[in-house]
């Protein structure tokens, strides 16, 4: 996610010196990616949230659908700039052909955003659609590998010129490599990086100016550490989490827009599971919380972020 700052305090229209003064409010700067791109959250919901033996074969229901209501606080390091996230996130994952999996993404929000106590921005959006699949491979009897590939579809035009945003709405693709490993019989070790590249596409500044515009690319990296008691259906999670946004490009460029935009978001979260079967269903109920911040202070990173959700899930 980029939101631009641009301010123009005088314009010559002609050489007749006819002149006027213009203020305009952008922003340009490397955010944290997307709900449907966050990383720590994709992995927390792809499986069933507690099982009795996640790293072998045996046979599960080939559906799974989460639905995870959240919200998320953060404020910049410069400009007294606070912004607020109030939402939903779902996912729905198949699993078939034994080690394949489908999975769709999708999340809206409200967005709210103050400067220096006075509101700028209060709308709610969508986010994009993102789609993955991938092959789960299982090295050892205490490890499990999966490669996967994905693809994220805006649902609007991008708004990113003009103000904050919840989607990329940009088309995003991806590479992924995760997996865990079993360290004792109730701690799984989990692991995982991955690579996005996002399509430059056309966006307007407020001024209605066209430019081509591009978040560039990110990467992410996910370490944690995950435990459960399948006797009283009880689990917990905690780990890392990081972004790097870099590469970030638009044409024509606008002056006071740094040449460099890139950003590294650090996260810490926990989260807490239950499991429960219903009838012949299994679900999962979650509660999260996670904490981070930006490491580019001089680039309009954000000086804290934080996000709490409760996530309700089943396997059919």
């Amino acid at each position: 996610m980029f939101v631009v700052f641009y301010s123009i305090k005088k314009s010559i229209l002609n050489n007749k010196a006819k002149s006027f003064f213009l203020a305009c409010s952008l922003l340009l700067t490397s955010t944290t990616v997307p709900i449907v791109y966050n990383f720590k959250v994709a992995q927390i919901t792809r499986r069933p949230l507690v099982k009795h033996n996640e790293s072998d074969n045996a046979k599960e229901t080939p559906y799974s659908f989460s639905t995870l209501p959240f919200i998320q606080f953060q404020k910049k390091y410069i400009g007294d700039v606070f912004e607020n996230l109030v939402g939903d996130y779902s996912a729905f994952v198949y699993d078939f052909a034994s080690v394949y999996y489908f999975r769709t993404d999708f999340a809206f929000s409200h967005l709210y955003q103050k400067k220096c106590n006075v509101t700028t921005f209060s709308q709610t959006e969508c986010d994009d659609l993102l789609f993955t699949i991938g092959r789960n491979f299982n090295p050892t009897n205490k490890s499990r590998v999966t490669t996967s590939a994905l693809f994220g579809v805006p649902t609007h035009s991008s708004y990113i010129l003009q103000h904050f945003t919840l989607s990329a709405g940009q088309i995003g693709t991806g590479l992924q490599l995760d997996g865990l490993y079993r360290l004792q019989e109730k701690i799984d070790f989990l692991w995982g990086t991955r690579y996005l590249y996002f399509v430059p596409a056309n966006a307007r500044d407020t001024l209605g100016n066209n430019h081509k515009f591009t978040i560039g690319q990110g990467a992410d990296l996910l370490i944690a550490l995950k435990s459960h008691w399948p006797k009283s259906h009880h689990g917990i999670e905690g780990g890392y989490s990081a972004h790097w946004n870099f590469n970030g490009k638009i044409y024509p460029k606008i002056p006071t827009i740094p040449d460099k935009t890139d950003s590294l978001r650090n996260s810490f979260y926990f989260v807490y599971k239950y499991g429960f079967k219903s009838k012949k269903y299994s679900q999962q109920v979650l509660l999260s919380t996670s904490y981070g911040f930006d490491s580019n202070k001089l680039n309009l990173g954000y000086k804290w972020a934080s996000m709490s959700w409760v996530a309700w899930g089943i396997n059919f």
